[in-house]
């Protein structure tokens, strides 16, 4: 029965000692940079590198440091590999520095043996996962596809001028080679019309029109060069929802309504392309600081004419050719626009991690 008792007191002694005998085996990675440091100014590089071994090999007892620190260890390591003639681990060594200190090109330390300088030239570390936070306008470019008035023989012509409107979004971009990036995103932005028509007394009615959206854009990047400014072409497509207040037509789609200036006339307006998708191409330039980088972006969106849409107008002369049962009938204005846009935007971004190339 003692005997009994004895081992089940030593297993429980085993167990309730063991998380501090694991505690006690972590390895203090500074005070082994600092003794490292100290041998590898005495030319001791081998012995440098023993002492940061268990740092190099689990990245665990990395865990706690700073990352200036962390960039410190491995930049050591690069050194001594060099001086007992390992090529290779300094290389490796060099590429895990440039993660934790991504900006260490722009400050090189005096003592960096020519090696490892020309290591440092073959490998940039670029944000390889960021998110951007952007505002901007945009500048509409809008054509008449087809217009209609109630009042046909006074109506001597109509225009529309285009005006600028705005656009917010936030996106997520992420490097997927060491020059090319996908993007996704979500915005909301604004597009303003004013539709002017001029009766034959000299006379004109004026619509102020605003088209706006939710969009989706899905943005293939190309960096010109990998350096801390960074200029890109871009291109890709973008998700389009319209939200303006509107109705629909079962025989002509949908549609919304604008008072003119005066208040006494009323224009229906269709948009005569395709809601739910654009084309995008563009260009513009990133500028990197330590976490944050800022962005200008331009991009040109071209939309896609709904030809099926059109065509349902296509024996329409006037108002008299529509139904009387369509709500739109009453009013005194109808117009069917196409529209493409440019937008111009300038980005905060927020670099959520690096990898080198």
């Amino acid at each position: 029965m003692k005997k009994i008792k004895r081992i089940v007191i030593l297993c429980l002694t085993t167990v309730l000692f063991i998380p501090f005998n694991i505690k006690g085996q972590t390895t203090d990675c500074s005070s082994n940079y600092e003794k490292a440091l100290l041998l590898y100014n005495r030319g001791m590089s081998d012995s440098a590198l023993r002492i940061l071994q268990p740092c190099l090999e689990n990245k665990r007892n990395l865990n706690n440091l700073s990352d200036r620190t962390k960039g410190r260890i491995f930049r050591l390591a690069a050194l001594s590999s060099i001086m007992t003639d390992n090529p290779v681990d300094a290389e490796k060594y060099v590429r895990q520095m440039l993660e934790y200190q991504h900006n260490y090109k722009n400050s090189i330390n005096e003592g960096d043996l020519m090696e490892f300088r020309l290591m440092l030239d073959r490998v940039t570390a670029i944000p390889s996962l960021k998110v951007c936070f952007t505002g901007g306008i945009q500048i509409p470019f809008s054509n008449i596809t087809k217009q209609y008035s109630n009042y046909q023989a006074l109506a001597e012509s109509s225009e529309l001028n285009s005006g600028i409107g705005y656009l917010f979004g936030i996106s997520i971009e992420t490097m997927v080679a060491k020059r090319l990036s996908i993007e996704i995103g979500a915005e909301t932005g604004s597009n303003n019309f004013q539709y002017l028509i001029k009766n034959a007394y000299g006379g004109q009615f004026t619509y102020h029109q605003s088209i706006k959206s939710i969009e989706i854009p899905l943005i293939g990047r190309y960096y010109l060069t990998c350096n801390r400014f960074r200029p890109y072409l871009a291109g890709g497509i973008d998700g389009r929802f319209f939200i303006n207040s509107s109705d629909k037509s079962s025989t002509y789609g949908k549609y919304w309504l604008s008072n003119d200036s005066g208040g006494d006339k009323i224009l229906t307006t269709f948009i005569s392309d395709f809601e739910y998708l654009k084309i995008v191409a563009g260009a513009g330039a990133i500028y990197d600081l330590k976490k944050y980088s800022f962005r200008l972006d331009v991009k040109y969106n071209q939309s896609l004419n709904n030809k099926s849409m059109i065509s349902r107008f296509d024996n329409i002369g006037g108002y008299s050719d529509i139904s009387p049962t369509e709500k739109f009938y009453y009013t005194d204005n109808i117009n069917l626009i196409s529209y493409r846009n440019l937008s111009i935007s300038f980005g905060l971004i927020y670099n959520l991690r690096y990898k080198v190339f």
